[in-house]
């Protein structure tokens, strides 16, 4: 699955992982769909840390 991270200055790191099983007390659900709202944008642009 691919995922994305912010990882600071103004950077976000896509790359390829193994999907990790829930641990206990924890739960696993599919996606649908995603998005980004305003306050990530704010966090990419440096606005937000």
């Amino acid at each position: 699955m691919l995922t994305a991270n912010y990882v600071g200055n103004q950077t976000i790191d896509v790359r390829e992982a193994e999907p990790q099983a829930p641990a206990a007390g924890m739960v696993q659900i599919k996606v649908a769909y995603a998005g980004i709202c305003g306050t990530d944008l704010h966090i990419l642009l440096g606005h937000m840390d």
